[in-house]
């Protein structure tokens, strides 16, 4: 996606101090926010141009917070015992961190998005036809524990359940909601217990379709310094 000479004209400039937390480079974010739009668009998703504003407004957000974090990264690697690091040493480092967010990270986080826009489309369909639905996980030896605690799990559409754990419950899930009319719904015994064992990480507790965002208000991009609370909140003026 990023081509080397892009990439070490990104590290010079942040070596030379062209960007700081207070000046992050936007030609990074607007390649985030190219990338995270094409994943929610390349699905179809049956939405209205206000849910899709909510999520393209998430997915700045999201970019914004992203780009950041891997400026805080590379920045925090500028000293050593109080001094400057040579240009070399630091480049070398640098490439290090500029891979792990912009090819490790970005993958995975493409993926998520992309799988998000297919759940959108996919609850839409289902729950304009179906007033159950049943949580369905791909069973084989990939399964997360997080999943199979609550494949099998049946509650109308309209149950809080939804909100908290519907898919996608974890990096690289493969569950997906199934209608489930006619099926008998499951005990709140049996929820309370899938929702303990599966132990959902509180940040992927959220549910895109109902809340119009693909990526989660609790990620940790969104955890940063005190110093830098107001400039989150303004999405750093990117």
């Amino acid at each position: 996606m990023f081509e080397g000479d892009y990439i070490d004209q990104l590290i010079t400039d942040i070596y030379r101090g062209k960007y700081s937390l207070k000046k992050l480079p936007k030609s990074l974010y607007e390649a985030y926010v190219k990338t995270f739009n094409k994943a929610y668009d390349s699905v179809p998703a049956l939405t209205s141009k206000a849910f899709d504003e909510s999520i393209y407004k998430n997915i700045r957000l999201f970019s914004g917070a992203k780009t950041f974090q891997y400026s805080y990264a590379t920045i925090d690697i500028l000293y050593k015992d109080g001094k400057v690091l040579p240009f070399d040493v630091f480049k070398e480092n640098a490439k290090q961190i500029f891979n792990q967010y912009n090819e490790t990270y970005l993958k995975t986080e493409y993926g998520f998005a992309q799988t998000q826009a297919e759940f959108i489309q996919s609850w839409n369909e289902e729950t304009e036809v179906n007033d159950y639905l049943e949580y369905v996980a791909v069973l084989d030896s990939k399964t997360s524990d997080i999943c199979k605690h609550l494949d099998g799990i049946v509650r109308k559409k309209t149950d809080s359940f939804w909100m908290t754990h519907s898919p996608l419950n974890h990096y690289n899930c493969r569950c997906t909601l199934i209608g489930a009319d006619g099926e008998k719904p499951s005990t709140k015994t049996t929820v309370d217990k899938a929702i303990k064992d599966s132990n959902v990480p509180k940040e992927m507790q959220y549910n895109a379709a109902m809340i119009g965002k693909l990526f989660s208000p609790e990620h940790p991009y969104f955890t940063v310094p005190k110093l830098y609370k107001k400039d989150l909140a303004n999405n750093f003026g990117l």
